[in-house]
């Protein structure tokens, strides 16, 4: 064998083996890569998958409460304005304590299914109301039951209240309204 045939043939040789080498390596590499690839998408499709299915209930827990929230605002906004009607606080809805009681009783079940800004507007309406409520408790004791005169000073001085208790009983009505505005 010629010099040159020597070299040819360990040439080709060295080519095959380095051909074979490459596809053996390409081949395992690449199902490595694969693999490591395949795993990280099941990775990241079951936390995907986890948070559509915690974001589906936290939507379902909120549109839940909503018709709660919305019955007992438009019934205590209700109860606050029928009672500033009446000329004497024995005609008020005997209601209207019950009713104050299952709205901070509902604000502490809500609290972390409602946005922030709707669940602040829910607060300052529970404030509104239990001033009332003072307002109401005040007036019903047996010593201020015959002083008419005083309910109706009183009376007046709640006036800016019930008119609170309206402006957010509308901005709630507003915000847990499921149909957009227009030109949003």
């Amino acid at each position: 064998m010629t010099l040159v045939e020597v070299l040819l043939t360990a040439i080709v040789s060295s080519a095959t083996v380095s051909a074979v080498l490459v596809f053996a390596l390409k081949r395992y590499l690449g199902g490595q890569i694969d693999w490591h690839f395949k795993r990280r998408e099941l990775e990241y499709e079951s936390a995907r998958r986890s948070r559509d299915q915690i974001s589906e209930h936290y939507l379902s827990q909120r549109l839940g409460i909503y018709p709660e929230i919305s019955q007992l605002v438009y019934r205590l906004r209700n109860a606050v304005n029928d009672g500033m009607s009446r000329p004497h606080i024995a005609q008020w809805d005997d209601e209207f304590v019950t009713l104050c009681g299952e709205l901070t009783d509902g604000l502490f079940r809500w609290e972390y299914f409602l946005p922030k800004p709707l669940f602040r507007q829910l607060h300052d309406f529970k404030r509104a109301v239990q001033n009332m409520l003072v307002f109401y408790d005040i007036r019903t004791r047996p010593d201020e039951l015959d002083r008419e005169q005083a309910y109706i000073e009183a009376l007046d001085r709640m006036r800016p209240v019930a008119a609170t208790i309206n402006r957010l009983h509308g901005e709630i009505t507003a915000a847990i309204s499921l149909e957009t505005p227009a030109g949003r």
